[in-house]
């Protein structure tokens, strides 16, 4: 079963019952152990204390993370992970044309505790009796090497030879592929708006859709099938608004989530080691 992450409290909050999700109805589980690797809950709920409620539901909370986040310091397990800079691995430059790939290469040796999360699996599923299936034999350069040489399979078909694994990795450059006009210039839907009959996109129209016969079918009050405009349940001057200031939760100019919330970007702003909130003078 597969649940928005948004609705994580209420589910936990309400083993048994039923929640209605694109046009289904679910029925909740019983949730008793939750492991979170790889995001922040606590973060993005909309509700911080329901969230906290709903935690305490859990008999065992896991969290890996690289930082000392809000998640990590309410779990029953925190396992340190390893940053970039403590593991190999490789990555591709361009979201959309792909441009290059880089090594990157371990700067120093995991700190404290930290282990990379390959690692951390592989132990787990050597406990659990499946630990050759998780590695198949192969440690973390083993997996780096075959991403490479999955990569050399594909660009060949494509008419580049990329040199053997051992050369691009000492060779601190990163990898250039030949690039078509089109990527180097990549227009999003080009291709649709060339041909909308042939070049279809993935809605029940094949089109764009301001208004989404699939949702209408839902039925759902609180989510018409067109972007409406639906009366918060209180806001700043609203018919039910009991107090007189409202807030708006905005990103910080300086990272994005709990990312590089344990960096000196942080000091840079914060006061007395909290988020500020900007107030207007007369509010004040």
């Amino acid at each position: 079963m597969s649940i928005s992450v948004s609705r994580l409290s209420e589910t936990l909050l309400n083993p048994g019952k039923t929640m209605q999700f694109n046009g289904h109805q679910l029925k909740l589980p019983l949730i008793k152990l939750a492991y979170w690797v790889g995001g922040n809950p606590f973060s993005y709920q909309q509700d911080r204390n329901e969230m906290l409620r709903a935690c305490r539901e859990l008999d065992t909370f896991i969290v890996h993370d690289v930082q000392w986040t809000a998640s990590a310091r309410h779990a029953d397990i925190v396992l340190p992970a390893t940053t970039s800079y403590e593991r190999n691995d490789i990555e591709q430059v361009g979201d959309y044309a792909i441009s290059h790939i880089v090594a990157m290469k371990k700067i120093v040796e995991p700190l404290f505790e930290a282990r990379s999360n390959f690692d951390i699996f592989a132990d787990i599923a050597k406990k659990l009796g499946k630990g050759y299936a998780f590695t198949q034999g192969r440690d973390e350069m083993d997996w780096t090497r075959g991403f490479y040489e999955a990569a050399k399979i594909e660009s060949r078909a494509k008419g580049m030879e990329m040199p053997v694994f051992s050369v691009f990795w000492n060779s601190n450059k990163p990898l250039a592929f030949p690039l078509s006009d089109a990527q180097a210039d990549c227009v999003r839907h080009a291709d649709f708006r060339a041909d909308p009959l042939l070049n279809v996109l993935g809605t029940a129209s094949g089109k764009f859709e301001l208004y989404i016969r699939a949702i209408e079918k839902y039925n759902y009050a609180d989510c018409p099938a067109h972007a409406t405009w639906i009366e918060p349940i209180e806001r700043l001057d609203g018919p039910a608004t009991k107090y007189p200031l409202h807030v708006a939760a905005n990103h910080s100019q300086m990272r994005l989530h709990s990312q590089l919330c344990g960096t000196v970007n942080r000091q840079s702003y914060a006061i007395a080691e909290r988020e500020p909130c900007v107030m207007h003078p007369d509010d004040a």
